[in-house]
């Protein structure tokens, strides 16, 4: 084992013993929680109802063999919190490898990312937030790497990506805006180059079709199938468990008060900085561009495109995990001192303003008032 590759390993054993901490007596926190659990154990014995609840069949049929081998909700917790943090490990991988980053500032950037309020908080429940963050990061890879090297092999296991991301939760149909912009920024044709998208069509679809079969195998009314899911979550004309009707609210500074209230300052002064700080890096070769430029375009298009939907701590996830590489690996490369500065003040805070404690047992608004 190299030096970088045992940092990386002890830097994440310490991210795992902050996630596992306590977790043994710990209860399932919240609804999602208790209802993902019954879920798994309804799969398990066979019972595919509500196989597609939340459009996440993938998450219920890969928790579903630990109950088989005798597992309780506990057991099921800490593996989807040890989820979270190989989810860390690869973030922190693709960011230092592609940044360029030394041994020891790839083992900071993991501690750094592992210690985010948020994402340790969500990295403790039994919700599909942990297997988000683990895709979304090999999506990341995925596609940057597409974008450096335009082939239809990088282009198809970005697909294979997006495709495993859809199956594990709704939330990544967001990524496809995302991504045919970046597409449409590139402009090098390759998506409509000798049938690649057609390939790309039938990567997505296709577990569509195989769990659509096994729906119908299973005899389950039409209503209870994914697509029709789908449609649900659209078009829900009932209140759901927080109040709300439909799926439009716009709010543009409603994560920008959770970031106040729950997260540590930095990560709401790189959104607001950064833009100034690293205009040069962020508006250069944008047909091929640059990890801050690519990790920013993520992080600002998911704001916008939360800010019109109603609100949800989970859609954090998505913006942690752009901005907080972002904004290390931004500072490692052009300020090094301040990149550790940038993570001492967010453990100082993290320790001294109570952040994580007041954010763990706060019942967090599902809409600001």
């Amino acid at each position: 084992m190299n030096q970088r590759s045992l940092l990386l390993f002890l830097a994440l054993l310490v991210v795992a013993a902050v996630r596992l901490y306590g977790l043994a007596g710990a209860a399932l926190p919240d609804y999602d929680s208790v209802r993902n659990w019954q879920i798994v154990q309804e799969v398990a014995a066979g019972n595919l109802t509500h196989l597609f609840h939340q459009g996440a069949p993938l998450f219920y049929l890969i928790f579903a063999p630990f109950v088989w081998l005798g597992g309780n909700f506990h057991v099921l917790q800490h593996v989807n919190s040890l989820v979270s943090v190989a989810a860390v490990g690869s973030l922190a991988t693709f960011v230092g490898r592609e940044a360029r980053l030394s041994a020891w500032e790839t083992a900071g950037l993991a501690l750094f990312i592992g210690t985010a309020v948020f994402l340790t908080f969500s990295g403790r429940d039994f919700t599909m937030n942990s297997g988000n963050v683990l895709v979304f990061a090999g999506l990341l890879r995925a596609y940057y790497h597409r974008l450096q090297a335009p082939s239809r092999q990088t282009l198809l296991r970005a697909a294979v990506w997006l495709m495993l991301g859809i199956s594990f939760n709704y939330r990544f149909l967001f990524t496809i805006p995302i991504l045919v912009a970046f597409e449409l920024l590139t402009a090098d044709g390759l998506l409509l180059r000798r049938g690649n998208a057609w390939r790309v069509f039938a990567i997505l679809v296709a577990p569509f079709v195989v769990l659509g079969l096994v729906s119908w195998a299973a005899g389950l009314p039409l209503q209870r199938h994914w697509p029709a899911v789908y449609y649900g979550l659209i078009m829900r004309g009932e209140p759901n468990l927080a109040g709300n009707v439909g799926i439009f609210r716009f709010d543009v500074l409603y994560y920008a008060y959770f970031m106040r209230d729950f997260e540590s300052p930095l990560v709401l002064l790189t959104l607001l900085a950064a833009p100034v700080m690293w205009r040069r890096e962020l508006f250069q070769q944008l047909r091929q561009p640059n990890l801050v430029c690519y990790l920013a375009v993520w992080g600002y298009c998911f704001l916008a495109g939360m800010s019109l939907l109603i609100k949800a701590p989970a859609g954090f996830c998505w913006l942690t995990a752009c901005s907080m590489p972002w904004l290390s690996s931004a500072c490692a490369n052009w300020f090094p001192v301040k990149y550790w500065a940038c993570w001492w003040c967010w453990l100082l805070d993290s320790m001294c303003t109570g952040s994580s404690a007041k954010y763990m047992h706060m019942r967090l608004p599902i809409t600001r008032k």
